[in-house]
């Protein structure tokens, strides 16, 4: 059973319905399932906390990464962060999470939260939120806001390279690096289209694309390579 299908659909309907409320804390791949959870009417209410945990050492060191405690640290806590051997001591990548955690706080003053901003936001126009993410967060432009949604189980596109050579291949007039207004733009529409016309999930059609050009791999050669195995 996909997510696509009208029994999954239903069963989230019938959760939601429930009048349960649910905290729930996903790694890996189950990360989608927050996505789909929130796509179907009546998300909000049922799903009032949702994270997914990093590596346990980043977490003590971050706060456990709770954006208000974050965002209220003195300079000296970034500062010896930047010294810590717990996590990667690369000073402007600390300190973008100080901005991100204030982001994540002024998105949730005016949304109420940030999965609600998120769960309210139409896949119809992902482009509009990536560049809410590269305007008002912290090195949070391209490939690396839309990795952060993908993460995050919202629905939507990613243009890695096989799946714009895909687009290219399917006659869509853009270049081999999606990065203009203008090329953005035409993913967006296409994507709107097909998902109009299946009825699939965005991330879903996006899949598709990426595993329907280029070189694949068994899954034993992806974890080896996953592994740092030549």
């Amino acid at each position: 059973m996909t997510p696509s299908d009208a029994a999954w659909q239903q069963l989230i309907s019938t959760v939601h319905a429930s009048g349960r409320k649910a905290a729930l804390a996903i790694t890996g791949g189950g990360s989608g399932a927050i996505g789909e959870l929130l796509r179907v009417p009546g998300g909000s209410r049922l799903l009032i906390e949702a994270q997914v945990p990093y590596d346990a050492a980043a977490l003590e060191a971050f706060l456990g990464f709770a954006p208000k405690r974050l965002a209220f640290e003195p300079d000296d806590f970034w500062d010896a962060l930047t010294k810590d051997e717990r996590i990667v001591r690369n000073g402007a990548k600390i300190l973008s999470v100080r901005a991100n955690a204030r982001f994540v706080c002024e998105i949730a003053g005016e949304h109420g939260s940030f999965g609600a901003m998120l769960a309210r936001w139409p896949s119809s126009d992902e482009i509009g939120l990536l560049d809410l993410l590269a305007k008002r967060g912290s090195r949070l432009g391209g490939a690396t806001g839309q990795m952060l949604l993908r993460f995050l189980g919202w629905d939507g596109f990613t243009t890695s390279k096989d799946v714009v050579a895909c687009l290219r291949d399917a006659g869509l007039d853009i270049g081999e690096d999606v990065k203009s207004k203008r090329d953005l733009a035409a993913v967006q529409a296409q994507f709107n289209a097909w998902a109009a016309e299946t009825g699939l999930p965005y991330a879903h059609l996006s899949r598709i694309c990426a595993m329907s050009i280029g070189e694949n791999y068994e899954p034993s050669r992806l974890a080896s390579i996953a592994n740092g195995e030549s």
